[in-house]
């Protein structure tokens, strides 16, 4: 006999294929926010302060969390969430809308951390710190005598 798999029912305004965040709001609410920040966006491109406001507390935390997975410390994260901001703030009318907001952001993000740990990594070898041991130069070792 064939065994088969019980697929869980899926509730009245539930989407597939949204975060996980998402699938504990209903679909009205997620499109709600996507399209306030939006409107958000196009203040924010025209010099609203306030908006940058509105829109940091709505996605502090989600920066700084995909941030600090990356770059692994804390400060870090915390400094270059703020830096992320800035670029929205100067980059504002360049979201041209073929993706979220959430998306636009978070893509900031992964550049500006993915910069960083570069960044991070090359300062480590220059100055010999790689995993608490000493990184240098060893003379050339001679194969063929």
């Amino acid at each position: 006999m064939a065994k088969t798999l019980a697929v869980p029912k899926q509730n009245p305004g539930e989407a597939r294929g949204v975060t996980p965040a998402d699938s504990r709001r209903s679909i009205g609410a997620v499109m709600r926010e996507r399209v306030e920040d939006q409107g958000l966006m196009e203040r924010i491109a025209r010099a609203d302060k306030a908006a940058l406001e509105a829109l940091f507390l709505r996605h502090q935390t989600q920066v700084f969390r995909f941030v600090r997975r990356i770059v692994r410390n804390e400060a870090a994260a915390e400094e270059l969430t703020n830096e992320v901001f800035l670029d929205v703030w100067l980059h504002a009318r360049s979201y041209e809308g073929r993706s979220s907001v959430t998306t636009w952001i978070l893509t900031l993000a992964h550049n500006r951390a993915v910069s960083e740990s570069r960044r991070a990594h090359v300062l480590r070898i220059s100055t010999g710190k790689i995993s608490g041991t000493s990184h240098q130069s060893s003379p050339p070792v001679k194969v063929f005598t």
